[in-house]
């Protein structure tokens, strides 16, 4: 099972601030964010998705709960009056730290939840993996050297939208039967006190929101906080369920001296030719030139005079089908040292696009040496 990890659109600080309240920035954000919609969630609601997958998944999240407190306490600290600190995060930095209780803090309950759905305690102590650590560690340092109100609006959107988070997974350990109400009951408690917790730090951006310049300091830092707790469900995703990515180091690239090798082409499907090739651009006559290299996504052109860049042209490739068929494409450079230029072949709908496709690597596959040229000058294709 593949998912592509889920893109969030573009949301602007005026689009956060356009609301009279901090809740309906978080709200705006909440809405572009929408982790009903992550990847991770996704993957966890699949009729395929193995409690033992859920298991190992949650595990290193661990680590992020024992260490959100610290960022929560950083904010606490940058709240110059006690009266104030009183009246907004001291009672859940408190209760993130179980009042003084080691198996009442959320690190506390969260080890008894992954106990409850079956995760061993050796899987539990493993050392935290460093794409769990950068988030924790970017809301800690966020936190840290930020004032107060930007601190409480990174970690309150955490909590705002941890709401939606804990109500999907006690549903799904509800209804895949992955765990008895112990198993239930950390996230069930949070999608009840976390909206106690967003408001109270929201309340310290509440006087900073009325005024346009600190409002859109605010907002950043909603979005900044927003954005590094997407990335952390991002980080848990089983790799199984993401497209696979090279694994070649850096090393092999470097020679023996430590220095860089020249860089190569890399082979792929491109390769090198000699095949007359007609272009015509807005609806001119059709000019006659040659493509000196070619690939399913286009092809580099010489001999003709090149549009601009990024003009709309068509291009007929001599011997690609068994009939003349132009192929719509786009100029992606200026003419190079050898006077070819980039051609993206631009095509309208998917099965065009695989016909060219296969067109092409059927004609680049060819058993045949195709010869161009004659003597020092001679092309070999294969």
């Amino acid at each position: 099972m593949s998912i592509l990890l889920h893109r969030v659109s573009d949301i602007t600080l005026s689009e956060i601030t356009a609301g009279p309240s901090v809740l309906d920035g978080a709200e705006a954000l909440s809405r572009v964010y929408d982790f009903g919609k992550h990847p991770y969630f996704s993957w966890m609601r699949a009729p395929t998705t193995r409690i033992e997958e859920f298991r190992r998944s949650q595990a290193p999240y661990l680590h992020f709960v024992e260490h959100f407190s610290r960022a929560l306490t950083a904010v606490l600290a940058r709240v110059p009056t006690v009266e104030r600190r009183l009246a907004t995060v001291y009672e859940n930095v408190v209760e993130e730290h179980g009042h003084g209780d080691v198996e009442s803090t959320h690190r506390g309950t969260f080890a008894g939840y992954l106990r409850a759905i079956g995760l061993r305690d050796e899987e539990a102590a493993r050392e935290c993996p460093i794409r769990i650590a950068v988030a924790y560690q970017s809301l800690l340092d966020f936190c840290l050297v930020n004032p107060a109100e930007m601190g409480a609006a990174a970690t309150g959107i955490v909590e705002y939208t941890h709401i939606k988070i804990s109500t999907l997974i006690a549903q799904s350990i509800h209804e895949r039967f992955w765990g008895d109400l112990d198993a239930q009951r950390h996230y069930r408690l949070h999608a009840e006190i976390d909206a106690d917790h967003a408001v109270s730090l929201f309340a310290l951006c509440e006087e900073g929101w009325k005024n346009p310049a600190s409002a859109r300091r605010i907002a950043y830092a909603m979005a900044y906080g927003v954005h590094v707790w997407w990335s952390l469900f991002d980080a848990m995703c089983p790799a199984e369920i993401l497209l696979p990515s090279a694994t070649d180091g850096i090393r092999p690239l470097l020679g023996g001296s430590g220095a860089r090798a020249p860089l190569a082409p890399a082979p792929g499907d491109r390769r090198p030719c000699n095949l007359p090739v007609r272009m015509q651009h807005e609806g001119g006559a059709w000019q006659a030139g040659i493509a000196t290299s070619l690939g399913p996504f286009g092809l580099v052109l010489g001999g003709v005079r090149p549009p601009p860049l990024d003009a709309a042209i068509t291009v007929s490739i001599d011997g690609l089908f068994s009939a003349p068929l132009p192929i719509p494409g786009r100029v992606r450079s200026p003419a190079g040292e050898h006077g070819g230029f980039c051609v993206e072949f631009v095509l309208d709908n998917e099965a065009r696009h695989a016909e060219v496709r296969n067109a092409v690597r059927a004609l680049l596959a060819t058993e045949r040496t195709m010869t161009h040229g004659s003597g020092d000058d001679a092309l070999h294709v294969v």
